[in-house]
């Protein structure tokens, strides 16, 4: 027997079958855009702690400057000993701060190994420590993977409904069929043998309201889907609303910060030739050295946090610019 036209619904059962494959296939892309988008975010990490501890360094050489010079201005009676301690104390807690970051930086390196299933121990460090992003909406759009999943949940619905449809039309099939009239066992086939070819056709035209049923069911499931792809459309235009003012915002901090870490910089070389002229005290000068360390670790922050988030809008475009 071979069906030759079913209403339809063999048709729509292949194209239900060919789209779920495509949402499996759709689900083992996600899985492959979320690690590179931890893999692009460790990366960025690594390269920050990395200028991190280059100011830190820097820092905590100023500090062992100071400190002999604190030691040579005792020695010479113009500085007590407990500006040394002070200075002592701070050349202690930059010294922690900065074995915070090679931990830090080890265990990002470390999960760069996990994330791309070899040994990593140091990484071709990024020309800008920031990265820029030219997404527009209608991009993210054209390649979310939420949107396109619930596209094809909506094109099986709307092949459901010709499925639920062929309930209402004839079913037309072929047969041939090869008999024999023998009557012993494995006897001569041929001698007895009748063939028959033919077309059948089936027409259901009651179903007690079964098929009118089902196709309504199918029916309203395509329009609760249809509802669920445009709010899935409004969700994703939000995200990408949200993001691009966080990334607006975090551009404005990190401009306000570079110019506040400048003038730390400046003040705190200011402080250092007036507190050898003795115009200011050691804890005048340490405040202000603590004000430079605060601005420096505030801006490295705030850049890891942009980059996080362009990472993140990446995403939400199925890592089309990743």
């Amino acid at each position: 027997t071979l069906p030759l036209y079913t209403g339809g619904k063999l048709s729509g059962y292949e194209k239900i079958a060919q789209e779920r494959e495509a949402i499996s296939q759709i689900e083992t892309t996600n899985v492959t855009v979320q690690k590179i988008y931890q893999t692009k975010k460790s990366y960025y990490d690594a390269a920050l702690i990395h200028s991190s501890l280059i100011h830190m360094k820097t820092i905590l050489a100023n500090i062992e400057t100071l400190e002999k010079t604190t030691q040579g201005m005792i020695t010479e009676g113009y500085a007590k000993k407990v500006d040394l301690l002070e200075v002592q104390a701070k050349k202690v807690n930059a010294q922690r701060l900065i074995a915070q970051m090679e931990a830090n930086q080890k265990l990002t390196l470390h999960y760069l190994s996990f994330l791309l299933n070899q040994s990593v121990t140091e990484i071709a460090l990024p020309q800008d420590e920031t990265v820029q992003s030219t997404l527009t909406e209608a991009d993210v759009m054209a390649t979310n993977l939420d949107m396109q999943k619930a596209s094809k949940g909506l094109e099986i619905r709307e092949s459901m409904i010709q499925v639920a449809n062929a309930s209402y039309l004839p079913q037309v099939g072929a047969f041939a069929e090869a008999s024999s009239a023998d009557d012993t066992f494995l006897g001569n086939f041929s001698d007895h043998k009748a063939y028959t070819v033919g077309a059948k056709l089936t027409w259901n035209l009651f179903s007690g309201g079964a098929d009118a049923a089902g196709l309504e069911k199918a029916r309203i499931e395509q329009l609760k889907t249809k509802t669920d792809v445009e709010l899935s459309r409004k969700a994703v235009a939000l995200q990408y609303d949200q993001m691009k003012t966080e990334i607006t915002a975090l551009d404005l901090q990190i401009t306000t910060l570079e110019q506040e870490v400048e003038l730390a910089n400046e003040i705190y070389r200011n402080y250092m030739g007036r507190y050898r002229e003795h115009l200011v005290s050691m804890s005048d000068l340490l405040i202000k050295h603590s004000e430079q360390i605060e601005r420096i670790l505030n801006l490295q922050t705030i850049k890891n946090q942009r980059n996080e988030r362009i990472f993140a809008l990446e995403k939400l475009s199925n890592g089309a610019h990743l």
